[in-house]
């Protein structure tokens, strides 16, 4: 029996992992990143709202296009 052969299939299966780990985590902190500016950009409006005591329509409009891109954001970072 060759155990070298095993060992060598072992370690390139190994490597295989440890390549898609790394790919995953690099996706996943993109992923991350775009989360962290959509939030910047939610609390700004409602800064805005807050300092204004109102909801003018575009805000109100530009808030539910982040809002729905934070929850495609957080989908994508289930996956």
């Amino acid at each position: 029996m060759d155990y070298r052969k095993d060992s060598s299939r072992i370690s390139e299966d190994e490597d295989a992992l440890v390549a898609r780990i790394n790919n995953n985590l690099i996706k996943l902190e993109q992923i991350e990143d775009e989360g962290v500016e959509l939030l910047k950009s939610i609390n700004h409006y409602h800064d805005t709202i807050h300092q204004t005591c109102k909801v003018v329509p575009e805000v109100r409009d530009q808030l539910k296009v982040l809002y729905k891109k934070a929850i495609d954001q957080s989908v994508r970072e289930e996956e």
